[in-house]
């Protein structure tokens, strides 16, 4: 993931910088956690749902931390892609 890019990207979205650091650990943590390269992952819309499965069947029942992770990395999606990811439902539609 591409620190940089990204706060500054999240600077943008008028973040407070206690936001962007969180943002930003959470992506990295989400890299960790699941051996995955954000870089890559966000390129595929179908590659992102996996990911949120993944981490709501790690934390499903742990508060705001599975929102809290997927949020970090779909701000990525959109840092890196300069569009929102498409909702999961509507995407879900339009593939099966």
């Amino acid at each position: 993931m591409n620190d940089k890019r990204y706060r500054g990207f999240l600077e943008g979205e008028g973040l407070t910088n206690k936001a962007i650091n969180s943002r930003i650990t959470r992506a990295n943590r989400v890299e960790r956690e699941f051996n995955v390269d954000l870089d890559i992952l966000v390129q595929n819309q179908t590659e992102m749902i996996i990911l949120r499965q993944r981490i709501y069947e790690k934390y499903g029942n742990k508060g705001s931390i599975p929102g809290n992770l997927y949020n970090a990395v779909t701000k990525y999606y959109k840092c890196i892609n300069g569009t929102e990811m498409e909702r999961i439902t509507r995407f879900m539609n339009r593939e099966g």
